[in-house]
């Protein structure tokens, strides 16, 4: 994100009523808080979830979708109760620019911040196992001069 607005920025010198820098980096706020959100929605997931693959196919799919409902509301009226509870309609992009809506921004971290909180608390709370329990137990890969135990399992 920093590399993007100092690119702007840049840009921005041959303009002659140039904005400030400062005005140049809301919209990248805008886009922090989206990233945070996701982020944080993923993590959640990962706890919730069995798999991380599914996780991150939720967390990809609330994205899609947002971007689609909140996309048809300007076309479809019907669809601008639901697109209300869609993350991508507080996105502000270069809207932010003119007065970053403190309220959507403030909200949309603050999610953020409820998503991560209930992930570290279910992170806390999960049954993790050590690694070199048990195993693979692949027949293709087992050795011959391995001993075996008393159970008949290798050792």
């Amino acid at each position: 994100l920093a590399i993007s607005w100092l690119g702007l920025v840049m840009g921005t010198v041959w303009i002659s009523p140039a904005p400030g820098w400062g005005q140049m980096g809301l919209p990248f706020l805008s886009v922090l808080a989206m990233l945070l959100l996701f982020g944080a929605l993923a993590l959640l997931l990962s706890m919730l979830l069995p798999s991380r693959r599914l996780a991150a196919m939720t967390a990809g799919l609330v994205l899609v979708a947002g971007f689609f409902i909140t996309g048809l509301a300007h076309i479809i009226e019907d669809l601008e109760t639901v697109a209300k509870f869609s993350p991508l309609n507080y996105y502000q992009s270069g809207e932010a620019m003119n007065g970053l809506n403190q309220e959507w921004f403030w909200g949309l971290v603050a999610f953020a911040v409820l998503f991560a909180l209930l992930a570290w608390w279910r992170f806390l709370r999960r049954d993790i196992r050590v690694g070199g329990e048990g195993g693979w137990r692949l027949p293709s890969l087992s050795l011959p001069f391995r001993r075996r135990t008393e159970a008949g399992r290798e050792a």
